[in-house]
């Protein structure tokens, strides 16, 4: 986009529609924050990921300690210096970053900054040349799908955790774009992006959130069902899967419930045996207590 032949050719002045997201925004990050200050888990549906600025910037004024797992196919981590298009919905991860140079008019509401190093993205695969060179070049943790493939979802989850929370004390939010999944996946969304998490890839990933204890609040956006492909209901069927809707309204709704603690045997201790716990642990005699010592319990709860 040039610039210079709007407002002086200052970006910043130059951002899409600006002032209406900033008020919108603002709404928004007010209620997050209410939830929050209430000790309520905070959800938030969209929408484009513009809302994550606001929900990110609350949750730290009430959590100042908070860490966040970004899963996406795109960065969102332009500025208005950096970004093709000026659009603010590709700029909310630096603007609560604290990368922006100058303040924009409608968000003097964003009053906090969330340190690099309690950020981390899964599931990257589409970004701009200066927005990646800015990932790059700061103490963001990255895992892009080529990472997925490389490592497996288990061993991403664990080092993004691990980068983001390494005494595991830190409450945690998770942004969850839904084109960070596959389009097989979740067609019903704007900007698609082939290549992405698999079905069982995403719900591990809230599965292990939930299963910290430490999630205290979630945004899941960018779930258009006007693009999206009819699920009729299905006869006999219970739940999710028997409801009308349509496919990416279903699967959001599932993640969510991942996130929330559902998971395949609806186990809910973090301090029940798991398979791989038995197979690590020597043979017990009848007379040994079943409890398991602390070294062996699992890392980061049910491996289910």
């Amino acid at each position: 986009v040039d610039t210079t032949a709007y407002m002086g050719g200052d970006p910043y002045a130059c951002v899409e529609n600006a002032q209406k997201i900033g008020r919108c925004l603002h709404l928004v990050h007010d209620a997050v924050k209410k939830a929050a200050i209430n000790d309520k888990f905070a959800l938030t549906i969209g929408g484009d990921h513009s809302l994550a600025s606001a929900t990110i910037s609350a949750m730290l004024e009430a959590q100042p300690r908070l860490s966040v797992i970004w899963i996406d196919a795109h960065g969102d981590a332009n500025t208005p210096d950096t970004s093709p298009s000026l659009h603010y919905h590709g700029m909310p991860a630096a603007h609560a970053l604290g990368w922006f140079k100058k303040p924009l008019p409608d968000f003097l509401w964003i009053k906090t900054k969330l340190p690099e190093s309690r950020l981390a993205y899964i599931g990257l695969r589409d970004l701009d040349d200066d927005e990646g060179q800015m990932l790059q070049d700061s103490s963001v943790s990255v895992f892009t799908m080529r990472d997925v493939d490389r490592l497996g979802i288990r061993e991403v989850m664990r080092a993004a955790l691990r980068a983001v929370d390494p005494y595991r004390t830190r409450p945690l939010h998770c942004s969850f774009d839904i084109d960070a999944m596959d389009p097989l996946c979740a067609p019903g969304t704007g900007t698609l992006a082939r290549g992405g998490l698999t079905y069982r890839e995403s719900h591990y990933i809230c599965e292990e959130l939930a299963a910290t204890r430490r999630l205290v609040s979630m945004d899941l956006v960018e779930v258009n069902p006007l693009v999206d492909t009819i699920s009729p209901a299905q006869p006999g069927a219970t739940g999710l899967e028997g409801a009308a809707s349509t496919e990416t309204v279903k699967l959001a709704i599932g993640l969510i419930l991942s996130a929330l603690g559902n998971n395949i045997i609806r186990q809910t201790t973090l301090d029940k045996p798991t398979f791989e716990n038995f197979c690590a642990s020597p043979p017990q005699s009848p007379q040994q207590s079943p409890k398991l010592s602390p070294k062996l319990k699992p890392e980061s709860g049910s491996l289910c």
